[in-house]
């Protein structure tokens, strides 16, 4: 057994280490907590999304495994459609989620996928937008861009039953708009415009939904 002292002088340097690395978290929060006050425009504030991204990779430098600031700057690049840093902060946020919270991994697979899909890479849209499904069923943005990266192949057959299931397990309304325009024209894929423009729809919708409702909701 340690003397009494010898473990006191261990804590004593164990809180040392420690000390900086939560003040360090701490600031990181407040970082993220005002980039949220200009992305939203929030407390009187302009929205400014340049501002918001500064703060979030702030919060980045200072604590790397901190979800919310890698989703953020995941989406900010995405709506600027810079889709190769969009994917690398979305990355980032997955493998911070990763054995955490099945929910938060969920969110950034369908967004991850969700740039894939923009791409027109349907192969790789698919393996995380199913890989979301998985992670939380309920996530009715996952479904949406799965649905869409069916149909933007044209496969309408596993489109229906996906919206079937999405309804059983996310409801959603926007499954009845899908499900419109699919009465209304059977073929459609990247090809034609209306599949143009439901697949940008949904792939906006999986991002700003998950974003606005989630992020704006839940305590810093």
């Amino acid at each position: 057994m340690l003397p009494s002292r010898l473990v006191f002088v261990c804590l004593w340097l164990m809180a040392l280490r420690a000390a900086p690395i939560a003040a360090q978290n701490l600031r990181a929060q407040q970082l993220f907590a005002e980039g949220l006050d200009y992305q939203f425009g929030k407390g009187g504030l302009k929205v400014d999304a340049q501002q918001a991204l500064d703060h979030y990779l702030q919060a980045i430098h200072d604590d790397p495994d901190f979800f919310k600031p890698l989703y953020s700057a995941g989406f900010i690049y995405y709506e600027r459609g810079d889709l190769g840093n969009a994917r690398k902060y979305l990355g980032m946020a997955i493998s911070a989620a990763r054995g955490k919270s099945a929910a938060d991994e969920a969110m950034a697979s369908t967004a991850y996928g969700g740039c894939y899909l923009k791409e027109g890479k349907h192969r790789e849209a698919e393996k995380w937008l199913r890989a979301a499904v998985r992670l939380n069923p309920t996530l009715p943005e996952a479904h949406v861009n799965l649905i869409n990266c069916y149909l933007a192949q044209d496969r309408v057959a596993e489109a229906r039953r996906a919206i079937t299931d999405a309804r059983l397990q996310a409801p959603h309304p926007i499954y009845q708009k899908l499900e419109a325009r699919i009465a209304g024209n059977e073929g459609w894929g990247l090809t034609t415009p209306e599949g143009l423009r439901a697949l940008g729809i949904a792939a906006a919708v999986g991002l700003i939904l998950v974003v606005v409702m989630r992020l704006r909701r839940r305590p810093v």
